[in-house]
């Protein structure tokens, strides 16, 4: 029977226990033993040698390391360590008894804790020791579970026929719910404990349940039922490995280590088990005092091999003889040993392992050059400097950053930690290696450096002495551009052509993330992704136009320009083209870069000239600019440049020049055709544009909202349709950033990734960007009204022909006339110009009938917007024939893809 009185009485006390009733050989009265005076003080033997090898080994992990520390700051004597019995940090009085600082930590764990006992203890263990200590409580309150009798007699049989294992069904013990495939006896044993057992214990144990009750532990509001039976089952346990402790105690043992349902016994020899008769008279000690029928086993102590072996240890294999802890047992003084004032034993310090070639001049006497040395040593490939000044620093979460001012970047937040760190590591191994002077020596030192390198000034002159003596490599820029089929989340990076997430590494140069986590591990919602397809449709004439410009988009998740062109995104306003903008600027995030017009339509008076927009274009996929004036010229010769991955140079307001190539395609948003400054050729060659012809409007029709799925039709008019104002607010959530870069990624994999990154561009968009061409033609309207544009080979106009009517039409206009060279090099900029029986024409045109007037202004464009697409739209549709010769004529000049 348990006695009820043990939780009230067994409070923990805050005097201090004496070494007199403390020691391992002082046997407590039978009334001492009903009241426990806490914290239980037992002196455990733990050998020096293993645990020097554990801490000094190189093979041993850090946070290992960390927790054996620990242990060194209990020792007492030498093989000896004091430690300190209570409560559990959640029971707090009552329950477990555990080793004070000492709970969770790995020394306590196997195989650690075999091999640092030196093969000194016996291990005694309750089998079966949780449902041996509910089925007690099931009989002591006249309940019975024939199911958990069986467990206990036959717990492999019973594992094997339920597939659970152990650990297993000791979880279910422990949760308030279990699931329903569960075999219906391991749902009989549950049912028993909640349904009939826990209201019982909770009026028996009411300052347990009252405790849980009012826990705020996470763990603990999601399971309350579970926390209070697994505590009233701890009470249980306690009082049982309490009644082990003191029948070994006063047999003459010594129970030196308490292990939450057995003890470590102390050897009395260095063979053979535990005698057979002992561990019996235990069993019967524990039922006479507290009525649990326990089972008790030795468990091996032997260290595995494979421990050994994998951390190159040697187990000490001397027995000590246990021997009663005298009461005036030596404790290493907490004050600091008396040192000469001789300097740091350099020689004996330089034999700690991973230390050898470590200056201590840098400690011994810092200043910041040697500060900065040490630094470069320690994270010298962490920083790549270009020769214009600018740094590009690895921070600690494996991001590149980009910095002009050294005094601004990572460096100046990283010195300190890094150094102090790798200080604070010095002292962790000279102190494993029982260097004592030199630990005393350096720990003043410590405190002074630690002091000086977490002062501003004084870490900023040590970044200063970084950046000066970095070594200068231009080639660092190509590094952050190797890996573009990266795609960089704040949380990792996503492998395009694999399909797969994974953390960031600094080899993967990465300078830029979107901005957000990655959303893979989110459930999809075919819904959003509907409402953007239909979206899509509904700013589209046609469903090729529509997936081109989606295959557009996707492709710019690819770290580099595939394509030599540039996208013209052109119509009135109202159209579509912001809110698409709105929703691939928010899905790209920090890949995309919005920037002026009057970048590509001013002119630099120097090279040298700063341009921080253009600067912060390094490393971007989408480059989007918008709503150039009519009077606007674009710079011919630099769009050309950056739309063809030339090395482009430009410099911030404080750097010096950097150059690197443009790694996102340039989208012009505008409302008219844009104007170049010069007739080129394979610069016309280079555009994609493409038409947003629709406008939406509020309240125009019942048609249905833009981006809904239907036509969304305004009566009267085919071109105008309904406005959806709450669109741009959706684009901007969460929700659809996330689906939309996951609808991106699937995108590329099944389509652009088969298919070499190439788009086939539809034959609507090389008509309209054709058409849209004669805009930058300065005879555009006289040409218009002579000549029709088709894009078949077969059809030709002699070049000397096309001279003499546009001299005889434009005589008697001094103004609009033009000289020779400059006529056809105006009409070699569109067309294709080749030799045809000895005699040059021009291919992909027709002449007109011969009785259409001429206007006023023969090479002056019509002041109307859409002027060039709105005559070409007046003669007759191409054939679908037709329409694949213009394609491939326009197609001829395209780069193959890298």
């Amino acid at each position: 029977m348990i006695h009820q009185t043990t939780y009230k009485d067994k409070k923990i006390e805050d005097a201090t226990m004496t070494d007199d009733n403390t020691d391992n050989g002082t046997v407590p009265t039978l009334e001492q033993e009903n009241v426990l005076k806490l914290p239980l003080v037992k002196y455990e033997y733990i050998c020096d040698t293993a645990l020097k090898q554990l801490l000094t080994s190189p093979l041993t992990l850090e946070d290992h390391k960390k927790d054996l520390r620990r242990l060194k700051s209990l020792r007492c004597s030498e093989n000896l360590y004091r430690v300190e019995y209570i409560y559990g940090k959640k029971c707090e009085d009552h329950g477990r008894l555990v080793g004070k600082g000492l709970q969770m930590v790995r020394s306590r764990t196997t195989p650690y804790r075999q091999f640092l006992c030196g093969r000194q203890y016996h291990d005694i263990d309750q089998v079966n020791s949780t449902p041996t200590l509910y089925l007690h409580l099931v009989k002591n309150n006249v309940l019975s579970c024939p199911q958990l009798e069986d467990y206990i007699a036959n717990r492999e049989e019973c594992l094997k026929r339920w597939r659970l294992d152990k650990w297993g069904f000791l979880a279910l013990l422990n949760c308030t719910n279990i699931a329903a495939e569960h075999p219906p006896e391991v749902h009989a044993i549950h049912d028993l404990l909640y349904q009939k057992l826990r209201p019982i214990l909770m009026e028996q144990y009411p300052d347990i349940w009252q405790k849980v009750k009012l826990s705020r532990d996470p763990k603990t509001v999601g399971n309350r039922s579970g926390v209070f039976m697994s505590h009233v089952m701890f009470v249980v346990e306690g009082e049982t490995l309490l009644a082990m402790h003191n029948f070994f105690n006063r047999g003459g043992w010594f129970p030196d280590v308490l292990m939450f349902d057995g003890l470590q016994v102390r050897r009395q020899s260095p063979d053979g088990a535990m005698p057979e008769d002992i561990l019996r008279a235990c069993k019967e000690e524990v039922r006479k005092v507290t009525g649990v029928q326990i089972r008790l086993a030795e468990k091996p102590m032997d260290v595995p091999e494979s421990f050994l072996t994998e951390r190159k240890l040697t187990i000490p294999d001397k027995w000590v003889a246990p021997m009663k802890i005298p009461d005036n047992v030596t404790i290493f003084p907490d004050g600091k040993l008396n040192v000469s004032d001789d300097d740091l034993d350099i020689e004996l310090l330089r034999k700690i392992p991973g230390w050898e070639n470590f200056d201590f001049r840098r400690v011994h006497t810092p200043t910041h050059k040697n500060a900065a040395e040490w630094y470069r040593e320690l994270r010298g490939n962490s920083i790549m400097k270009h020769s214009s000044g600018t740094l590009f620093v690895l921070g600690e979460d494996s991001r590149w950053r980009m910095d002009a001012v050294i005094s601004e970047s990572d460096v100046n937040l990283q010195i300190a930690d890094v150094l102090v760190a790798n200080f604070r590591k010095l002292l962790q191994d000279v102190e494993d290696h029982e260097q004592t002077l030199n630990l005393e020596r350096l720990r003043p030192l410590f405190n002074t450096f630690h002091r000086l390198i977490e002062s501003s000034d004084w870490s900023s002159a040590v970044t200063k002495n970084v950046a000066r003596k970095q070594k200068e490599d231009d080639s660092c820029i190509n590094l952050f551009l190797s890996r573009p089929e990266l795609f960089a989340f704040e949380d990792g990076v996503y492998d395009l052509f694999i399909g797969e997430f994974r953390p960031l590494e600094r080899d993967d140069y990465i300078l830029h993330t979107c901005g957000y986590d990655f959303p893979g591990k989110k459930k999809r919602n075919p819904k959003i992704r509907d409402h953007i397809m239909r979206f899509y449709t509904s700013i589209f004439r046609t469903e090729a136009e529509r997936d081109y410009r989606l295959l557009i988009v996707a492709r710019s998740c690819y770290g580099l320009m595939v394509e030599e062109i540039y996208m013209i995104e052109k119509d009135d306003g109202r159209n579509g083209k912001g809110t698409e903008a709105t929703l691939i600027g928010f899905t790209l995030g920090n890949y995309f870069q919005a920037i002026e017009s009057k970048n590509f339509t001013g002119y630099s008076s120097t090279v040298d000239s700063p341009n921080s927009q253009l600067f912060k274009c390094l490393g971007k996929r989408w480059v989007s600019t918008a709503e150039n004036r009519k009077t606007d010229k674009f710079n011919s010769l630099l769009l050309k440049s950056l739309s063809g991955r030339d090395p482009f140079t430009v410099r911030d307001l404080r750097g010096k020049c950097i150059t690197f190539p443009f790694t996102g395609m340039i989208h012009i948003q505008c409302n008219d055709d844009i104007i170049n400054d010069q007739i080129d050729k394979p610069l016309v060659l280079r555009k994609r544009a493409l038409s947003y012809p629709f406008q939406f409007i509020q309240g125009g029709g019942s048609g249905g909202e833009a981006g809904n799925g239907d036509d969304g039709w305004v009566e009267g008019d085919p071109l105008l349709k309904e406005l959806d104002p709450t669109l741009k607010d959706c684009f901007m959530s969460t929700e659809y950033r996330d689906e939309f870069i996951m609808m991106l990624f699937d995108l590329f994999r099944n389509k652009l990734a088969k298919n070499n990154l190439r788009i086939e561009t539809p034959a609507e968009v090389m008509q309209f960007t054709h058409a849209n061409a004669f805009a930058n033609l300065p005879i555009q309207s006289w040409f218009i009204t002579r000549y029709k544009l088709t894009g078949r080979s077969r059809d030709t106009i002699k070049r000397a022909d096309a001279w003499k009517m546009f001299e005889k039409d434009v005589k008697d206009r001094k103004a609009d006339h033009m000289d020779k060279s400059s006529f056809f090099d105006a009409l070699k900029s569109i067309l294709t110009l080749r030799q045809l029986r000895g005699t040059w024409v021009f291919e992909g045109v027709t002449e007109l009938r011969e009785d259409v007037k001429v206007p006023k202004s023969a090479t002056k464009p019509v002041d109307e917007p859409n002027n060039a697409q709105a005559a070409a739209s007046e003669h007759e549709v191409l054939s679908a024939e037709e329409e694949r010769q213009v394609v491939a004529a326009m197609a001829e000049s395209n780069h193959p893809v890298r």
